[in-house]
C-alpha cells in the first residue's frame, strides 16, 4: 500500500485522538506557562482597570481616569464580568476553544492530515502562548476570527442557509469589538468576496455577503469615530503624515516572519528576503482553495504595516493571530516544491532543513515558556514579554 494513502487513511480514522493529543498538550503547556496566574503588561493594566470602572463607577474609563481610546470596549467589558481567578478559567477555555475552531475551519478547506499538521507545527511554535499567558486581547480575538472564519466558510459552502452567514457576521463583529486589527479581516474578507463573487456573477449572495461584513465592522467604527469626537487631542499619534512608518513597520514585520525559520535579526537583509519569499508563495500556491488564506494574510500584514510606529517588542503579539494562516501557505508551499523535485538528495535536503526549523521553533518555545512560567509564579505584574 501507498505510504501517503496509509498515512491519509490512519489520520482519518484516528483523527479525535490525534486532535485530543495536541490539544491536550496545548493546553498543558499553556499551564504551566501562567502556572502563578496570568502576566499583566502596561496594556494589561490599563484593560483590567478600565473593566473595574465599570463595576465601580459604571462607566468606561482609562487607569488614569480619563478617556479609554485606542481599544474598542468589547475587551473591559468581558472582564467586568469576571474575577481574575475566573477570568483565568474562561480565558483558557476560550484559548483551547480558539485551537479547536483553527483546525474546524482548516478542515473546511484542507484534507485532516494537513489540517492535523498545521495544528499541530502551530501549537510547537511560541505563539500561542506568548498570547495565553498574558492578560490580553488576543485570546478571545482568536476565538472570534477563526470561528467566524469557519461559519463564513460553511455559509460559501451552503448559501441557502443563511443561519451560517449570521452566526459569522455576529462572531465577527465581537471580533472587531475585540481589537481594531478585526477591522483588516474584514478588509480581506470583503476583498476576497468581491473577487470570487463578481468572478463567477452571483451578485445575489455578493449583496448577502456584503452586507453581513459591512454590518459587523459597524459598530466598531462608529466607536472609534465617537472616541475620536469626544477626545479629539488623545489622537496626536494619528497627526502625522500617512505611511510616514511604511518602512520602519515593513522592516520589522519582516524581521519576525523571518524569525519562524531563523534565530536572528536580518536588518535590512529582510526587506529583500521576505518580498521573495512571499512572491514565491503567492505564485506558485495561488490556487483556489489558497485565495482566501493569501487575501487574508496580505491584507491583514499591509494594513499593520501602514499603521504609526509599531513597537518592535509587540511584532510577534501583532502577528500571532495569522501565524496559523502562514503555517498553512509554508507547509503547502514546502509540499509542492517537494513533490515536483525529482532529485532525492534535495528532497531529504529540504526535509531535514524544515525539521531542524520545527526543532529551532520548540526551544524556542520551551524556553519562553519556562521564563514566562517563572515570572508567572514569582512576580505576574511586572513582566517582560521576552520571546
Amino acid at each position: 500500500m501507498n505510504i501517503k494513502i496509509a498515512s491519509k487513511r490512519i489520520f482519518n480514522r484516528y483523527e479525535w485522538y490525534f486532535l485530543s493529543f495536541i490539544l491536550l498538550l496545548a493546553l498543558s503547556t499553556h499551564l504551566y506557562s501562567s502556572w502563578g496566574g496570568l502576566i499583566w503588561t502596561i496594556d494589561s493594566n490599563t484593560y483590567w482597570t478600565a473593566s473595574r470602572n465599570i463595576i465601580n463607577e459604571g462607566k468606561l474609563t482609562a487607569a488614569d481616569g480619563g478617556a479609554y481610546v485606542f481599544w474598542p470596549p468589547l475587551f473591559p467589558i468581558t472582564l467586568s464580568l469576571f474575577s481574575e481567578s475566573s477570568y483565568y478559567v474562561f480565558h483558557s477555555f476560550s484559548f483551547l476553544l480558539g485551537l479547536f475552531f483553527i483546525y474546524r475551519f482548516l478542515k473546511l478547506k484542507y484534507s485532516i492530515t494537513l489540517s492535523l499538521m498545521v495544528l499541530s507545527v502551530y501549537t510547537l511554535t511560541v505563539y500561542p502562548y506568548l498570547l495565553s499567558s498574558f492578560l490580553w486581547t488576543e485570546v478571545n480575538f482568536i476565538l472570534f476570527l477563526y470561528s467566524g472564519l469557519y461559519f463564513f466558510q460553511k455559509w460559501n459552502m451552503d448559501e441557502n442557509n443563511h443561519k451560517y452567514l449570521m452566526l459569522a457576521g455576529i462572531l465577527f463583529c465581537l471580533m472587531c469589538l475585540q481589537r481594531n486589527a478585526g477591522v483588516f479581516i474584514m478588509v480581506g474578507l470583503s476583498i476576497y468576496s468581491i473577487v470570487l463573487y463578481f468572478k463567477n456573477k452571483d451578485f445575489k449572495k455578493l449583496f448577502s455577503t456584503g452586507s453581513a461584513l459591512s454590518i459587523s465592522v459597524i459598530p466598531v467604527i462608529l466607536w472609534n469615530i465617537n472616541r475620536r469626537i469626544l477626545f479629539p487631542e488623545e489622537y496626536y499619534i494619528y497627526q502625522q503624515p500617512f505611511l510616514a512608518d511604511f518602512l520602519k513597520n515593513f522592516k520589522m514585520v519582516s524581521n519576525e516572519l523571518i524569525r519562524l525559520v531563523l534565530p536572528t535579526d536580518t536588518g535590512l537583509n529582510s526587506y529583500i528576503i521576505i518580498i521573495l519569499l512571499s512572491i514565491i508563495m503567492m505564485s506558485i500556491i495561488y490556487k483556489k482553495e489558497n485565495s482566501l488564506i493569501i487575501t487574508l494574510i496580505t491584507t491583514y500584514i499591509f494594513l499593520f504595516i501602514t499603521l504609526p510606529l509599531l513597537e518592535k517588542s509587540e511584532i510577534g503579539r501583532f502577528l500571532a493571530p495569522i501565524i496559523p494562516l502562514i503555517i498553512l501557505q509554508t507547509i503547502s508551499s514546502s509540499k509542492y516544491y517537494i513533490i515536483k523535485l525529482d532529485n532525492n538528495k534535495i528532497k531529504n535536503a529540504l526535509i531535514l532543513f524544515f525539521s531542524i526549523v520545527l526543532l529551532y521553533n520548540i526551544v524556542r518555545t520551551v524556553n519562553n515558556v519556562e521564563q514566562w512560567n517563572y515570572r508567572s509564579v514569582h512576580n505576574p505584574k511586572s513582566a517582560k514579554i521576552f520571546f
